[in-house]
This record gives structure tokens, C-alpha cells and sequence, in this order.
């Protein structure tokens, strides 16, 4: 199906009229609770994952000190 001359003429204005609205929902969207809310989720993300890590790391290092403590309190019970 081809255009009739005046719907191409029209095309630009309605394309345009779709930009404006379209940027306007954009900056709703962008600057709407809803961000806001997104953003502060993935802070917490983010910070829950870096302490999970430092748990993480803090279990490794416990671990890799139980066979000293162990044998330091079998000395003490010896004694």
C-alpha cells in the first residue's frame, strides 16, 4: 500500500507530535517513584551482596583458624 501525498506530508508532524509524547512519558517514568524506588532497591542489592562477601571472607578465615584453636584448647585440657 502506498502513501497518498497528503498522509506523507502529514507523516513528519505525527512523528514528531509521537516524540514529544513519548519524551514526556520518558521523563514521567525517569523521575517518577518508581525510580527512585529501583534505585534504592539496587543500592541495598548492593550492599547486601558486599556483606554477604564479608561474611564470606570472615567464614574462610574462621575456618582456616579451627585447627590451630583446636589444638590449643587440647593443650589446655592436657594440662
Amino acid at each position: 500500500q502506498g502513501l497518498s501525498l497528503d498522509a506523507v506530508r502529514r507523516r513528519p508532524a505525527q512523528l514528531r507530535a509521537m516524540q514529544v509524547g513519548l519524551e514526556a512519558q520518558l521523563l514521567g517514568l525517569a523521575s517518577g517513584p518508581g525510580t527512585s524506588g529501583f534505585v534504592e532497591a539496587a543500592e541495598c542489592a548492593a550492599e547486601v551482596r558486599e556483606r554477604t562477601a564479608a561474611m564470606l571472607d570472615a567464614a574462610v578465615a574462621l575456618g582456616a583458624a579451627l585447627p590451630a584453636v583446636g589444638r590449643a584448647s587440647s593443650a589446655l585440657f592436657r594440662d
